[in-house]
């Protein structure tokens, strides 16, 4: 684009205050300062400043408010950072921004707001903030009574339940509230249940029998829990020891909902343990919160931690992979609900996000390659033989794929989008070399974009490489790695 058509950071702050303004008034919930505020504004201008300058006048508002909406919830939730803070936070949006009224349907509205809320912000709270809010906060109290007695009377309560978050409010206010749920909605799959899925299991089924038969022992009952807790705060380790073996099914009822083919069950069962001690050590008997609804959010908090470093070659953040596995659970319910595979804007209503988000969602649940996966299914030879045994492996890697009928191929079978990222990750053709966080500020998207872009490019090139019509430019690049070596 000419420089003439270049807007100046003045043209664009003159054309970005109105909404500026706008959302200020929105934001004003987080306590947020002018000053912060201001600085938040200008940080948006100059990370994103190539992008809003060659945007046309009448798009700026668009592209500006998506990088100023990410950067403004990153800010707030950094302010989250502790209980205290969280309540207000969260008190304060609650007040601000939701309309009681009788209306069932208003009030479920209102209610996916919250969640949206939360989901915006990428923040999951821990089960005592949820305690609060709903002892606390008087909004939050009538709203979630008008909707559990609806749900009651007309006897499918079970639809409002689509997601973690929403689950976890709900199920604690009825517990503070003495309701008794549906026994389909039971946080603890019963022995009948967990039998069935272990004879389904894949792989460790010897295992997981004389796993689950050792701890099956019958649930606490409610004086128990009580009397163990208290006998636990007086410092009896016996005690302690009772309602960590008492509790272990729950563990493997929620682990078994994290299931995944690339990671042992028992590492995700290792994982719920750990998260069932912390639960322990924390739960307090005094606000009447079922033990059950109160250690879920510590079990599934430690599977989850733990399998965004074990289930994908990309690193994912918490908070995103927290977002994957609602898109997992929420795409089930739909399809269940409606008989057919969900729309990507069905998926998109229910999790509070944009249709952009849910597709990148998507495309990051597709499989990643190995440098270790066979060329062929009918060859030894791996991706990794075509790459030089040298301490820098990757330097190694870009050196290959720098061979000329290589890059030719990648550039009339990739999109041009897909070669671009992959020349400006690998630096081919001699050109410079950029982390995915430098792309994703001149592209105008994410670091995680980028990775995700460049996984699906290299998957192509591999894919590329099976074609046996293309089996002339392997010698080259082997060639090239004998002479190296």
């Amino acid at each position: 684009m000419n420089d003439n058509n270049h807007l100046s950071i003045q043209k664009i702050y003159s054309i970005i205050l109105p909404l500026i303004d706008k959302l200020y008034n929105e934001y004003n919930y987080s306590e947020i300062t002018k000053q912060e505020y201001n600085a938040i504004i200008m940080s948006t201008i100059s990370q994103n400043i190539n992008n809003l300058e060659n945007t046309k006048s009448d798009y700026l508002n668009t592209y500006f408010e998506r990088y100023f909406i990410t950067n403004l919830n990153e800010y707030v939730t950094s302010k989250m950072s502790n209980e205290k803070n969280s309540y207000r936070i969260i008190s304060n949006y609650i007040n601000n921004n939701i309309k009681l009224s009788n209306d069932y349907e208003n009030c479920l509205e209102q209610f996916r707001k919250i969640i949206r809320f939360f989901n915006n912000l990428n923040y999951n709270p821990q089960p005592d903030l949820y305690i609060n809010l709903i002892n606390s906060n008087e909004i939050m109290n009538n709203l979630l009574k008008i909707i559990i007695d609806n749900n009651l009377q007309q006897n499918n309560i079970q639809q409002i339940f689509y997601g973690e978050i929403s689950n976890s409010i709900l199920e604690i206010y009825c517990d503070l509230n003495q309701i008794d749920l549906p026994e389909n909605l039971s946080r603890t799959t019963t022995d009948t249940q967990l039998n069935e899925q272990i004879l389904n299991a894949h792989y460790d089924r010897d295992m997981l029998q004389k796993y689950y038969k050792a701890i099956s022992q019958p649930l606490l009952t409610k004086e128990e829990e009580i009397n163990l807790f208290n006998k636990k705060a007086s410092g009896d380790r016996l005690a302690r020891k009772e309602l960590i073996e008492r509790n272990l099914k729950l563990v493997v009822s929620i682990a078994n909902r994290y299931r995944i083919d690339n990671v042992p069950f028992f590492d995700i069962i290792e994982d719920g343990n750990l998260g069932l001690i912390k639960a322990i050590e924390k739960y307090d008997v005094t606000k009447n919160c079922k033990f059950s609804t109160y250690a879920t959010w510590w079990i599934r908090r430690e599977i989850v931690n733990s399998l965004k470093y074990q289930s994908k070659n990309v690193k994912i953040s918490n908070n995103f992979f927290a977002r994957i596995h609602k898109y997992r659970e929420i795409e089930k319910e739909l399809t269940i609900k409606l008989g057919r595979v969900p729309s990507i804007g069905e998926i998109a209503q229910e999790l509070g996000l944009n249709i952009n988000d849910v597709i990148l969602i998507k495309d990051i649940l597709k499989d990643t390659i190995s440098l270790n996966e066979n060329i062929k299914e009918d060859a030894d030879e791996t991706l990794i033989d075509f790459i030089a045994s040298n301490d820098d492996v990757e330097q190694d890697a870009i050196d290959s794929i720098s061979n000329r009928n290589l890059i030719c191929l990648l550039k009339n079978n990739l999109s041009p989008k897909e070669f671009n990222i992959l020349t400006m990750s690998f630096g081919l053709n001699g050109s410079n070399r950029y982390t995915d966080n430098a792309i994703g500020k001149k592209l105008g998207v994410t670091r995680q974009y980028i990775n995700l872009v460049k996984q699906r490019a290299l998957l192509k090139a591999k894919r590329m490489l099976d074609d046996e019509n293309n089996n002339d430019i392997l010698p080259k690049i082997k060639s090239k790695k004998r002479n190296e070596v």
